[in-house]
């Protein structure tokens, strides 16, 4: 659809991908102004993804209309920062000396560790020169940590000074701390904390001056305006030290485990930001850089504000995080002539009516993270005519980031498709990862890189250090790369699969207790598989004995008596059609056991990340009015039942076996943990298991917990908390349960990311589902003997659960899960072992597989791969076949939680490019359109619209 006519694009042109049918949702819960905004009076599900049509109906994805924040899941309100613009030789010559001055008057020296917890501020920038001028290390801190990563990143480096904002986003981080340390903040005396047994290096708390109005630190602490102003800036600090000496420590996202600190130093930073702004800011007088992008990533900090100091630029901070008519404003007001995002913020600039601003002092942009697509490029410089280039830098933390950038020489086939160059006076190769030696040209590989962008290791971790640096010298990116000739590189994927939502390995858990159990099981295994949005999903292989008639049908009775169980637990405290039910864990056995039991009752099951801190359960199962929670006692190195405390004091240690009574969400009732499989509980005594029930006080809605069994050896969950497993074996699972309702009554509550905002509750009925799963299984499954699904995607997903879970039930298949989250070699060991005809993932965990030595396990029975999120790139789709010659199609699926999820898929029909170019058809009896969204108008074919949809998939 033209999204400024509103009508049809013709073929071949961009506009907004729209969707109507059977797969749409039925709305976000309690949010119909929201549900309006993204379903139009005609039924049109408008997705925000810009797409083209081709003759044949074939989509193809070309960004989005709207910017999303990557790191969040709420509102952002940005705080007014008053027509600042950093001016270095001012900052300097004052604030930064003031600083600096009273950091060594409260005991900070060379190498102290002095963190900053803030968003893009004023001080935020001043507090990065003062500590580099007295030779002490600066800790990035991210915004949106809570206690519990507090705790750890503060531990992990010794954090002396804390320098922090007392707000962000909905988020009173006073609070947070005082969790963390009780009294912390109130007993301090002015900067000074007495004592911190939970942090003991940690010696003093600084708090910026708040910009909204209201306070919320205590008033005996002193603000940080305050602080230094009491110390004079006039005369400069002199302190002496090598260049190799550590000046940054800042976090990795923890996406392949816990935050590492990467230790960066006065040489890594200085270089990095001298070559890449030589490189980037070419021909530009001006240098007056506007950033949107954080600056407590390296991108933020170091491509812009050292690079402004450096090359003797000015620094302009529209926003403490990223809008883009604060962007528009900036750029109008201060003449910027470079601006720094991501291709979805550069979208979103786009979408904000950029006409009404005066702009015509940018020339470049600088946009992180992949390559620009020509589309988005040819719009951008259309909307802001006197931008000249568009120019994309690679890199990772640990390279202080910088490894390649393009520059504005480049042809446009390698702005487009690749990263560019190395820096100067950098190496980098292209790895075989199998023999360690450099690949011919154009053949993939490992991106490996060293010189002076190489960071001094991760702080206390050497043996992290050791895995990515090798004897040589050589940093092991772990990204896959392709060299050209000319020396581009171009970016493919990764070595190890990521879990795209939390960023945290996910280890196996409660299925395989639960299956072996079975008198005729003699081995089970539960791998993962990797969800295209927020993660990896579950699949269980089995193994019968020998001449046992044990048969798929009789163990899905097994497992159906487990479901009537728990549906009639259900029934006995309280839930019953519509009652909200919360399952809080990554993948496992009780997940899917809840998904069928709530659906046999007619409750309506909501999906919750497992990742989810105190914040967020607070905000989303208040928000559905969850009744009972069924959780787990540990989500990777976080217990559940501490997290569950922190947001209402003692909620699981007073339950009454699953009983709760919650201030806090006034509907909850009831908490059900689940076993601990690790040998250890954690969850209260008191509390009764995944079989039991218990009592809370902290969610007025919530009345029931049900904790799982954990699968570790440990319990994380108190005693008196039952089970699950005890409180589903004390009811009768033979007998089926008679529930009367309608098919387009809500089965089932999942939370979108919150890219675009707080997370809200898109709420999916039994047609949306069932109709999803039965048409995208049918393209999945056509000509297969065997649907044996093998599925790595998270269950909270739409993916995992719907594609993944429901498909297997609607085809009379096999669900297998083969770990609680993506490991390649347990998926390969579960297409082995149970003969798996179908492998669900994204492009990144195929590479995983396929750098897994696939060689060594039976793929034979491998018919299919179903990939989520993005079109497969041709080289991945050839090593990939490669490495199972069985495996004859891989597929795409396309679509949003709204949209059940899927609109579109590829078939086993389609031809070699529509398979590598697009993103299929629309599934049957679903209506798609691409509109021009000034007009509205369809757009032509072959011209770019937004994607809209509607039918059986659009949600409620």
């Amino acid at each position: 659809m033209n999204t400024t006519t509103g009508e049809i694009c013709p073929i071949g042109e961009a506009g907004e991908v729209c969707t109507r049918g059977h797969n749409l949702f039925a709305g976000y819960w309690n949010q119909k102004d929201k549900t309006d905004e993204v379903i139009d009076k005609n039924r049109w599900y408008h997705t925000g993804d810009i797409g083209i049509m081709d003759e044949l109906g074939y989509i193809s994805i070309s960004g989005r209309l709207k910017d999303m924040i990557i790191r969040g899941g709420e509102n952002i309100y940005p705080r007014e920062i008053e027509d600042f613009i950093i001016k270095h030789d001012d900052v300097v010559d004052i604030q930064v000396n003031k600083l600096a001055k009273g950091l060594q008057s409260i005991g900070c020296a060379k190498g102290t560790r002095v963190g900053i917890w803030s968003p893009n501020c004023y001080e935020w920038v001043v507090t990065q020169y003062a500590t580099a001028k007295i030779g002490a290390i600066m800790v990035n801190v991210n915004p949106g940590y809570q206690a519990m990563e507090m705790d750890y990143c503060l531990n992990l480096v010794g954090c002396h000074t804390l320098i922090c904002n007392q707000r962000f986003k909905g988020t009173n981080n006073c609070d947070i701390l005082e969790s963390l340390e009780p009294n912390i903040l109130t007993k301090a005396d002015e900067h000074r904390v007495k004592s911190c047994n939970k942090i003991p290096t940690l010696k003093n708390i600084l708090v910026m001056n708040n910009t909204d109005g209201e306070e919320y630190a205590p008033k005996n602490m002193i603000r940080f305006n305050e602080f230094i102003n009491s110390f004079d800036g006039n005369n400069n600090v002199n302190t002496s030290f090598d260049f190799d000496e550590s000046i940054n420590i800042q976090f990795t996202s923890g996406t392949t485990g816990a935050p590492k600190g990467a230790t960066l130093t006065h040489h890594n930073i200085i270089q990095n930001a001298y070559f890449a702004g030589k490189r980037a800011l070419e021909g530009l007088t001006d240098k007056i850089l506007c950033i949107s992008p954080p600056l407590y990533h390296c991108f933020g900090s170091v491509v812009g504000g050292v690079v402004a100091a450096v090359h003797k630029g000015t620094l302009v901070l529209p926003s403490p995080v990223h809008n883009a008519t604060e962007t528009l404003k900036a750029i109008d007001k201060y003449k910027c002539d470079v601006v720094y995002g991501t291709p979805t913020m550069f979208i979103d600039l786009l979408n904000s009516n950029p006409q009404d601003y005066n702009t015509s002092s940018l020339k470049r942009g600088f946009m992180t993270g992949s390559p620009c697509p020509k589309p988005l490029l040819e719009a951008f410089i259309k909307a802001f005519p006197s931008c000249e280039h568009i120019l994309i830098p690679y890199g990772t933390t640990e390279c202080s980031p910088v490894i390649t950038f393009t520059s504005i020489h480049d042809s446009e086939k390698h702005r487009f498709e690749s990263v560019g160059r190395p820096l100067e006076h950098l190496e980098a190769k292209i790895m075989n990862t199998t023999t360690g030696e450099i690949c011919p040209i154009g053949e993939a590989g490992e991106v490996c890189t060293r010189g002076h962008n190489l960071f001094a290791g991760y702080w206390n971790q050497k043996d992290k250090t050791d895995e990515v640096i090798d004897k040589n010298r050589w940093y092991h990116t772990g990204d896959i790369g392709i060299m050209d000739e000319l020396g581009y590189i171009s970016i493919s994927g990764r070595l190890k699969d990521m879990i795209i939502r939390g960023g945290e390995n996910i280890y196996p858990r409660e299925i395989e207790d639960f299956i072996i159990k079975h008198d005729d099981v003699v081995d089970i295994q539960v791998v993962g598989i990797p969800d295209e949005r927020m993660g990896e999903d579950l699949v269980a292989f089995v193994i019968k004995k020998t001449n046992s008639t044990l048969d798929k049908d009789s163990l899905r009775s097994y497992c159906k008596g487990k479901v009537n169980k728990l549906a009639k637990g259900l029934q006995s405290i309280g839930c019953v059609k519509r009652t909200r039910v919360g399952i809080w864990s990554p993948n496992c056995y009780e997940w899917v056991v809840t998904q069928y039991a709530t659906a046999k009752i007619g409750a309506i099951m909501v999906n919750i990340n497992p990742a989810y801190l105190s914040m967020e359960m607070d905000f989303c199962l208040n928000l559905v009015g969850c009744h009972t929670l069924i959780c787990n006692q540990r989500f990777k190195k976080t217990n559940l039942c501490d997290t569950l405390e922190s947001m209402e004091p003692n909620i699981t240690t007073k339950v009454d076996g699953h009983r709760v009574k919650s201030t806090k969400i006034p509907t909850l009732e009831n908490i059900l943990v689940m076993n601990s499989t690790d040998g250890e509980e954690y969850a209260p005594k008191n509390m009764i298991r995944f079989n039991e029930f218990i009592n809370s006080t902290k969610i007025p809605t919530l009345e029931n917990i049900l904790v799982m069994n954990s699968t570790d050896g440990e319990e994380y969950a108190p005693k008196n908390m039952i089970r699950f497993n005890e409180f589903i074996n004390s009811f009768d699972g033979n007998t089926n349960m008679n529930t009367v309702f309608d098919f387009d009554e809500p089965i089932n509550i999942m939370f979108t990311s919150g890219t675009t905002g707080s997370p809200k509750a898109a709420v999916l009925s039994h047609h949306n589902i069932t109709q999803n799963a039965y048409f995208f299984g049918k393209l999945l499954t056509e000509g297969l003997t065997s649907n044996i699904f093998c599925v790595v995607p998270p269950l909270y997903h739409c993916f995992g659960s719907v594609c993944g879970s429901i498909g297997a039930t609607v085809h009379k298949g096999t669900l297998v899960l083969p770990s609680p989250m993506h490991n390649a070699i347990e998926t390969l060991k579960a297409i082995e072992k149970y003969k798996c005809s179908l492998v669900f993932g994204t492009p990144t965990m195929f590479i995983d597989i396929v750098n897994s030595n696939p060689q060594n396990f039976n793929t034979s029975s491998l018919k299919r791969g179903i990939m989520g999120g993005s079109v497969c790139p041709k080289h991945i789709l050839e090593k990939t076949m490669k490495a199972f010659p069985s495996c004859k199609h891989f597929l795409v699926g396309y679509g949003t939680t709204e949209c059940s999820p899927v609109i579109t898929a590829t078939t086993i029909h389609d031809s070699e490019k529509q398979r590598l170019d697009t993103i299929g058809r629309p599934l049957e009896l679903l209506e798609t359109k691409i509109v021009n969204t000034t007009t509205g108008e369809i757009c032509p074919i072959g011209e770019a619209g937004e994607i809209c949809s509607r039918g059986h998939n659009v949600f409620s």
